[in-house]
């Protein structure tokens, strides 16, 4: 046994955000007994998710929100259940009041989805997972702006051109 005038121990498996007491004890190379005092610490606290809520699901985006206790970062971790492909989506911006629009979804599709805050220490959370599916487009597009033009194209021939608009990709 060597004897030190330093010296170190390291507690694993605490619980995160826990007040604790401890006390240290040992004996010098002459068996003179010492202790300290009643000391304590409390272990630094990991962010709490609170209020996680799906906002909106469309054909091809998902709103979600939740707030933390601490400043932390933004992230949406989700799975398409049909391909499997996991994705992350996030903004690095410190704040308590989070929001996200994850967008480039596919249509009518089952997902999973968890949200993960990290506080400025590295201190990560991860909520539990949340299951939701896009939505299918069962509207037909509006028509607008129609439009006509006609010319004379020749003898006895007559060409018209009809344009329109439509209120989504068709």
């Amino acid at each position: 046994d060597a004897f030190n005038v330093s010296h170190i121990a390291i507690l694993r498996n605490l619980n995160p955000g826990t007040f604790y007491h401890f006390k240290i004890s040992g004996k010098d190379n002459n068996n003179n007994i010492f202790s300290s005092p009643d000391l304590t610490f409390t272990t630094e606290s990991l962010p709490s998710l609170l209020n996680v809520k799906i906002d909106s699901v469309k054909e091809k985006e998902i709103k979600i929100s939740w707030y933390t206790d601490v400043l932390a970062d933004s992230t949406a971790e989700y799975t398409n259940l049909k391909t499997n492909k996991t994705e992350t989506f996030g903004d690095k911006q410190l704040v308590r009041n989070h929001a996200l629009t994850v967008t480039g979804l596919d249509e009518d599709v089952p997902y999973k989805l968890n949200v993960i805050s990290k506080d400025d220490k590295g201190n990560e959370v991860k909520s539990s997972i949340y299951n939701f599916q896009t939505t299918r487009d069962r509207e037909a597009p509006q028509i607008t702006n129609i439009q006509t033009q006609s010319a004379v194209s020749g003898k006895d021939r007559v060409q018209t051109i009809v344009s329109w608009q439509t209120s989504e990709p068709a």
